[in-house]
């Protein structure tokens, strides 16, 4: 929205709007364009060979896109759509390696390093959807999987949680797993759904959803499931 604090200045409450205008006509340019021309070939009554009308284009998203962005820099989702118009421009000119080997800039690595500059993002590689900045102070490559009690408690029973589920397996087979990759994507989980895994076949099993247990799978693997019932190592789920 374009809201702005109580203690905001008219100035930073009009400029607030006049970011939230920039962004809408952006996306006016970069997602209704082929409806609009579609839209009016059909009421003029021209053949589908027709040319699209030049009326709405991605390009000039770009620049509405830009100018949200100097306006109102804090908004995340300005730069995001930003730099994912600038990348479908780029692929429709010619592809990412054609421009890079003509010695072009990667624009799309630029409005990144832009808003990194602003505070949006602590590093062009992670651009997480939502950042909490006091969080993220604490952010590093690896952590110490010895000092989570979570992690200690998984890793002192990880024997016996493969072994009950590689008797489900064998004794049911897959049935009663969901295909990960599958339903990655309804469940928010992108590692899954993008193709990441290129390797090994990746199952799994519902024991507890939103708090609550799920008796039928739970039956199949008691052991598992007694454990995230359990109070050791802050496993408890239900």
């Amino acid at each position: 929205g374009a809201g702005a604090g109580a203690g905001a200045t008219p100035h930073a409450c009009l400029q607030r709007l006049e970011a939230a205008m920039e962004l809408n006509l952006a996306l006016l340019h970069d997602f209704c364009g082929d409806a609009f021309c579609g839209e009016a070939e059909g009421a003029s009554g021209a053949s589908s060979s027709a040319k699209p009308s030049p009326a709405l284009r991605p390009e000039t998203a770009l620049q509405h896109y830009a100018r949200a962005a100097h306006l109102d820099g804090a908004d995340r989702r300005v730069w995001q759509l930003w730099a994912a118009c600038s990348r479908r421009c780029r692929g429709q000119r010619g592809g990412t390696r054609a421009a890079s080997a003509a010695g072009a800039p990667d624009v799309v690595a630029e409005i990144h390093q832009q808003a990194v500059a602003r505070g949006v993002w602590l590093r062009v590689e992670q651009r997480p959807l939502q950042l909490v900045p006091a969080l993220a102070l604490l952010a590093m490559p690896w952590h110490d999987a010895s000092g989570s009690p979570v992690c200690v408690a998984l890793a002192r029973h990880f024997v016996d949680i493969k072994e009950e589920v590689l008797a489900l397996i064998a004794a049911e087979g897959t049935q009663p797993f969901g295909h990960a990759r599958a339903g990655a994507a309804a469940r928010g989980l992108a590692v899954l759904a993008g193709g990441q895994l290129a390797r090994g076949k990746w199952l799994d099993i519902s024991l507890f959803t939103n708090g609550r247990r799920h008796e039928a799978n739970a039956a199949r693997l008691p052991l598992t499931a007694a454990l995230l019932a359990s109070d050791e190592g802050g496993l408890r789920r239900d």
